[in-house]
């Protein structure tokens, strides 16, 4: 899975509202985006991606490009 399939999935998996993403998004600016989201991006990184992503390493994403950071090779 490439880095915009991934933030395609990360849209519809985190019901967010839809729009094109390109990652540069800060998270505060992103409509849907907020504590409910975080833990399902944590599940859903640990379900689907077997990565077991840390509170403190999600607190400190700021961006959509951090959270497909944290997948690490994951998503490439």
């Amino acid at each position: 899975m490439n880095k915009f399939e991934y933030i395609k999935t990360l849209v519809a998996e985190l019901n967010l509202e839809p729009r094109d993403l390109t990652g540069d998004e800060e998270l505060a600016g992103v409509d849907g985006w907020d504590s409910m989201a975080a833990i399902q991006f944590i599940a859903v990184a640990d379900s689907r991606f077997a990565r077991s992503v840390k509170a403190d390493e999600l607190a400190n994403c700021r961006t959509v490009n951090d959270l497909v950071a944290l997948l690490g090779g994951r998503v490439a």
